[in-house]
């Protein structure tokens, strides 16, 4: 004789609670928060990528200052460029004018310093042009012109000349292609 094993199972309503009613408003509440929550996580994030592109913008950021020496007992003056940014300046247009006129040549730096010396007590001079296109690296100084005055003639009197009739423009970009400009009367 074979032994039958019944099984019976019974099922059970869950018991009620002080929340059954609530159950479905609190899940619609829930998937709101989600959503909020999500939204304002995109928002921060889209405001820090933002805070972080202008961060990058300001740390390649270029800037050209000029500096002048004088030398009397070598009856030297020199102008020089420095890019004192944190990033290239990427050289787009330069112009040298005197007396308000754009000189223009194949080398109109050399052709201004000799508008410049003409008359004057002037030994010899060196120049460094800079190219359209060319970069200046942060740090980088760019000698634009040294020139030696004769001991009748000093290189007051000869800043003094250039101030008064030269001035040079440079217009430049960031890596980002943000436009600048450099004006040796500023």
């Amino acid at each position: 004789m074979t032994e039958k094993l019944e099984y019976v199972t019974y099922i059970l309503p869950a018991a009620e609670s002080a929340l059954t009613p609530y159950i479905n408003l609190l899940t619609l509440t829930t998937s709101i928060a989600s959503v909020i929550i999500a939204i304002l996580a995109f928002r921060i994030t889209k405001k820090q990528n933002r805070e972080y592109e202008e961060h990058n913008r300001l740390m390649t950021k270029p800037s050209l200052n000029d500096s002048t020496f004088i030398d009397n007992e070598q009856s030297t003056y020199a102008f020089s460029i420095t890019n004192k940014g944190l990033g290239p300046a990427i050289i787009k247009e330069a112009a040298i004018y005197i007396d308000g006129e754009i000189v223009v040549d194949d080398d109109p730096l050399e052709k201004a310093i000799n508008i410049i010396i003409k008359g004057k007590s002037v030994l010899g001079f060196g120049h460094e042009t800079v190219a359209i296109e060319s970069y200046i690296s942060p740090g980088e100084k760019i000698d634009i012109a040294t020139i030696k005055t004769a001991p009748d003639y000093s290189p007051e009197a000869l800043k003094t000349t250039i101030s008064e009739s030269a001035h040079i423009i440079i217009r430049y970009e960031s890596i980002y292609g943000e436009s600048f400009s450099y004006d040796s009367r500023i």
